[in-house]
């Protein structure tokens, strides 16, 4: 099972510190994973709207991190 540790971080759900982390993990040389809608334990939280908050974190990647972050950050669901 997946812990959290300084590459690995996990949220419950999106919060206002997501652009915060992204950019902490693209400063790291090693960088990170962000994985959300997974709780503090490792366990995965059921969401049905994976498509709706694929295109909130897309959005908020785009319109909130300057200098852009085109080809560097990934979104991809895991089941």
């Amino acid at each position: 099972m997946l812990q959290e540790s300084n590459r690995i971080e996990f949220k419950a759900s999106l919060n206002d510190k997501l652009e915060k982390e992204l950019v902490a993990f693209l400063n790291n040389y090693e960088g990170g994973i962000p994985y959300t809608g997974i709780d503090d334990e490792g366990h995965p939280i059921t969401n049905p709207e994976m498509d709706a908050m694929q295109i909130k974190i897309a959005d908020r990647i785009k319109n909130n991190i300057l200098p852009p972050t085109f080809g560097l950050l990934d979104i991809v669901t895991e089941l």
